[in-house]
């Protein structure tokens, strides 16, 4: 692709003089990779190009700009997301790397980052050998069949979506990813109950408004008792059924969250259990059976993120 890596070198900021702004912090050209390769595509088409070249040439120049806040070595940008580059460059990730190399070293000193393409390719080099170890076992097929689609847009969506799932659970099998995909897209029938919702949403809440999570789980859990009626809390397995479907919410809404789990789940137990001993006297006859519940519940959350690794 030296042919087209020259391209792209020389059209890569065509469109700056298109995109020049200027505000009260400088200079600026938003926008000039998009409208870069747009232009591009123009010039490669009037020169008679063809399609494979023109289409790559465009490719590089709107993904010059990427990597500008992964840090001048590379350092804020996630394995996962040069897992991402990885997969979508394949054979051309070279090409795309050397593009991006020759434009950080070209700039003024201040701007300039010698640094991060040779740091990034040494992570980029382990990372190629997990990828090759645990290959992506998602296919179309495998969509078209699972949500009963014919090919289209949708399937390639769909694919895409799979893939970020793997990428983030990369020990997880072809059947594992389709159900959370399910789950995701709403495919899937989710009997997920009132506790469960109101415990997930708070602390999702709590956490965007910087609230103590584990404190948040047991308070919201002491609202659902105060509110709860007689009858559902009138024996030891009603009960355990409530500490559990709160376990679940907290579970869920920490994993939209994403603090510390298996740290936070630990409390959150200790404060569902709290919470469940301050609400007497209405639940204070089934506290011991609750607090059983919701050990044994704290428990299976830890063993099915250990067995995670294990499934399919």
């Amino acid at each position: 692709a030296y042919l087209e890596l020259r391209l792209a070198a020389l059209l890569h900021d065509i469109a700056k003089p298109h995109c020049l702004s200027f505000d009260k912090n400088g200079v600026h050209f938003y926008g000039h990779d998009k409208s870069g390769a747009d232009i591009s595509k123009q010039i490669l088409q009037r020169f008679k190009y063809s399609g494979k070249i023109s289409n790559l040439v465009c490719k590089l120049i709107l993904n010059h700009m990427k990597l500008k806040t992964a840090g001048k070595q590379g350092e804020k940008i996630s394995d996962k997301n040069l897992k991402k580059i990885i997969l979508a460059w394949q054979s051309e990730l070279d090409t795309y790397l050397e593009l991006v190399n020759a434009d950080n070293i070209c700039h003024a000193q201040e701007y300039a980052m010698p640094k991060q393409i040779p740091q990034l390719k040494k992570r980029i080099n382990l990372l190629k050998k997990d990828l090759t170890k645990a290959e992506f076992p998602v296919r179309g097929k495998d969509i078209l069949d699972s949500f009963k689609l014919k090919p289209g847009k949708q399937v390639g969506e769909l694919l895409n979506k799979s893939k970020e799932i793997w990428l983030d659970n990369p020990a997880w099998g072809k059947h594992k990813i389709l159900k959370y995909l399910k789950y995701e897209e709403g495919k899937m029938e989710i009997n997920e109950s009132k506790v469960t919702k109101k415990v997930r949403e708070g602390v999702i809440k709590a956490y965007d408004l910087g609230e103590d999570l584990v404190q948040a789980v047991g308070r919201i859990t002491r609202e659902i008792i105060s509110t709860s009626k007689e009858e559902d809390l009138s024996s030891k397995e009603k009960v355990q059924k409530l500490v559990n479907e709160a376990l679940e919410g907290a579970k869920q809404g920490i994993k939209t969250a994403q603090p510390s789990t298996e740290d936070f789940m630990k409390k959150a137990s200790r404060s569902i259990g709290d919470a469940v001993k301050v609400a007497a006297p209405k639940v204070a006859h089934f506290a011991q059976e609750a607090l059983k519940g919701i050990y044994e519940g704290a428990k299976d959350v830890y063993e099915s993120k250990k067995g995670e690794k294990k499934e399919d």
